[in-house]
């Protein structure tokens, strides 16, 4: 999921990640099977009949998304430290503009031939200048 530039990306049919979970039922036996101990939201139809279950909020989005969206973003932890990673390049002192992608892709690919170096204690901030002769 690094690779994506997004505040949220939902993922459909997941069961085994160990991601936070939102539950989509048509009827209350829906809930049941699918429901675990990562679920922070029910939505669906079921949200016609329910207000919770098991203590878990039951949602309909079609008609409160703001209440979704607001659930989200107070249920769902931020990346740690360590999971982002900001790179700059800079070409005859003008930096070249990278996507977040691209920024993550220099970064992890630095970081895997310092970490192979003996005696490197990779820190947070790395620094490489390379210059042409």
């Amino acid at each position: 999921m690094r690779f994506y530039d997004t505040d949220w990306l939902i993922i459909e049919g997941a069961h085994r990640e160990p991601y936070p979970r939102i539950v989509c039922a048509g009827a209350e036996h829906h809930i049941e099977q699918r429901f675990d101990e990562r679920t922070f939201l029910i939505c669906g139809a079921v949200a016609a009949e329910l207000d919770s279950w098991r203590g878990v909020p039951v949602i309909d989005a079609t008609s409160r998304a703001k209440e979704v969206v607001d659930l989200l973003e107070r249920s769902i932890p931020e990346p740690g430290p360590g999971e982002r990673f900001e790179a700059t390049v800079h070409v005859d002192g003008e930096e070249i503009h990278m996507v977040p992608f691209v920024q993550d892709f220099v970064s992890r690919t630095v970081l895997g031939m310092l970490s192979s170096l003996k005696g490197c204690n990779c820190g947070t901030e790395f620094k490489i200048e390379i210059r042409r002769f």
